[in-house]
């Protein structure tokens, strides 16, 4: 016979409160919560809901309004099935969320820091149609720079030139990178000129990369430097024929690289 029990207050002096129907247990109830009958802790004590007590999923019609304070344990993908950022109050940590595709992310902006090894962060390039010369066998700045400013300590930056040369000899220079103003003698390329009769008449073109890390997020300056092999017989022009001075286009590229 069906009937109904209404009381304001349940007192026990055992540890757990038993709830059966037909002889069948459905949920126990201690200090510490509500258990299901297989022992999974459903609601706490305090009314935080654990995640081992959701199944199937959760929809964003069934949920009204939920502070991030009341969600105990991590919430996997597959336990949500779509809520709006709008019925999210409270700001979710990153030690609430299991595992995020990023198909997932439709919006927003990936910081930077986040992208795979070997991802272009930023390119910066300059260009000249300017010349200069000189006959010294130390090394001197061309007037050909480009400043980058790294995102990280860790990236590395891949610098390329791509420039116009002559000597009124046939002789050896000797073009370089500059970082910061100071030669680097690992990037050196040698420019022959092989004719001595031909010495000027022709604008010769090179090129010259290599990886720099700087190990830093300051503003970095690399400029392209050049000296004589035989100064001061020797005159060397960047961009810049001798006998007629014509010059062409010359473009010194920095690309910021992740690792």
């Amino acid at each position: 016979m069906a009937g109904k029990l209404i009381v304001d207050t349940i007192d026990t002096d055992n540890a757990f409160i038993t709830l059966n129907v037909q002889q069948s247990q459905i949920a126990t109830m201690n200090v510490s919560g509500i258990f299901s009958n297989t022992g999974v802790k459903m609601i706490g004590a305090n009314g935080t809901v654990s995640n081992t007590a959701i199944t199937g999923l959760v929809t964003a019609s069934q949920i009204a309004n939920v502070a991030n304070t009341q969600i105990t344990g991590l919430v996997t993908a597959s336990q949500i099935a779509n809520v709006a950022n709008t019925q999210l109050t409270g700001l979710i940590q990153a030690a609430q969320i299991g595992s995020a595709n990023a198909t997932l992310v439709t919006s927003g902006t990936l910081p930077k820091a986040r992208l795979p090894t070997g991802s272009v962060l930023q390119v910066v390039q300059a260009t000249t149609t300017s010349d200069a010369s000189i006959n010294s066998n130390s090394y001197a700045n061309t007037g050909f720079s480009v400043s980058i400013t790294p995102t990280a300590t860790s990236s590395r930056i891949l610098l390329s030139c791509n420039f116009g040369w002559s000597c009124n000899t046939a002789e050896f220079g000797i073009f370089t990178f500059g970082v910061n103003g100071t030669p680097d003698g690992a990037a050196e390329i040698t420019c022959f000129n092989q004719s001595a009769t031909n010495a000027g008449n022709s604008l010769y073109y090179a090129s010259i990369s290599y990886i720099y890390l700087p190990a830093s997020i300051s503003t970095q300056t690399y400029s392209l430097q050049f000296k004589c092999t035989n100064a001061p017989a020797q005159t060397l022009f960047f961009n810049e024929r001798s006998v007629s001075g014509a010059s062409g286009l010359c473009t010194l590229t920095a690309t910021e690289i992740a690792v």
